[in-house]
Parts: C-alpha cells; sequence; structure tokens
C-alpha cells in the first residue's frame, strides 16, 4: 500500500506533513437505483472524492443539507 504525504510550504521551507492521503488506486465508490409507483431515487456516492455534490430532491434545506455533507466530507 502505497501512502502519500500532503505538506505546507511556508517562506521556502517545507512543514512538516498535515495530512495524509489515501492511495490513488483505492476508489470506494457505489451507485443504488430505486422505484416505486411513488418514487424514482438514484443516489452515486464516491467515498474518496473532492467534495463536489448535487442533489435534487424538490427540498431546498435537504439539497443544502446533503450539498454541504458532501463538501465538509470530501464526498462526490
Amino acid at each position: 500500500m502505497q501512502k502519500h504525504k500532503v505538506s505546507v510550504q511556508n517562506k521556502g521551507k517545507t512543514a512538516s506533513p498535515v495530512a495524509r492521503l489515501a492511495p490513488a488506486k483505492a476508489k470506494r465508490s457505489a451507485e443504488v437505483e430505486r422505484k416505486t409507483r411513488e418514487t424514482s431515487v438514484t443516489v452515486a456516492l464516491k467515498l474518496d472524492g473532492t467534495g463536489r455534490g448535487e442533489a435534487k430532491t424538490g427540498v431546498p434545506f435537504l439539497d443544502h443539507m446533503l450539498e454541504s455533507f458532501a463538501r465538509h466530507g470530501f464526498f462526490d
């Protein structure tokens, strides 16, 4: 397993690592679709993402919360 280091540069000097990233090959994702007589739901989730999310539930506050969850959890 290969680990990547992230460091911050400050005035030409490299600081100690501030985070460790998962290996580039570790892509954890899932996609689920469910249809009933009343609803149709499709969910695609990438756990090793960048924080980009889009929700269209028809409820603006729920859309906001789902998108915030993706943004702050670094999910796509």
